[in-house]
């Protein structure tokens, strides 16, 4: 039971969430005025958590002590989530510098 939660955790957040911090990565990387810390900050607490989640619910099986360290992963999780979210805010509610939408305010 624990090792097919760990398997579906692996896919879901070791998998598909960094797909799609992979493809928002690059384009946040371009932006001059972002600070790159929170982005490889938010990279690693999200492999950590990945990595403490699914070592800990293959240990659910045999010590009911390992559900706590499986939990505690979500911190890590949400720490991750919150890094990655705060600089993506900033750059979706800035103001456009260049372009129209830039010209079309004056």
């Amino acid at each position: 039971h624990g090792l097919m939660d760990a398997a579906r955790h692996a896919f879901t957040m070791g998998f598909a969430m960094r797909v799609v911090m992979s493809m928002v990565g690059p384009a946040l990387a371009l932006h001059p005025r972002l600070p790159q810390a929170p982005l490889r900050a938010a990279w690693l607490l999200l492999t950590i958590a990945v990595a403490v989640r699914v070592g800990a619910e293959v240990l659910t099986d045999f010590a009911s002590s390992a559900y706590l360290v499986a939990g505690l992963s979500g911190v890590f999780a949400l720490a991750a989530f919150l890094l990655w979210a705060l600089p993506l805010w900033t750059c979706i509610t800035a103001p456009p510098r260049f372009g129209p939408a830039a010209t079309s305010s004056r």
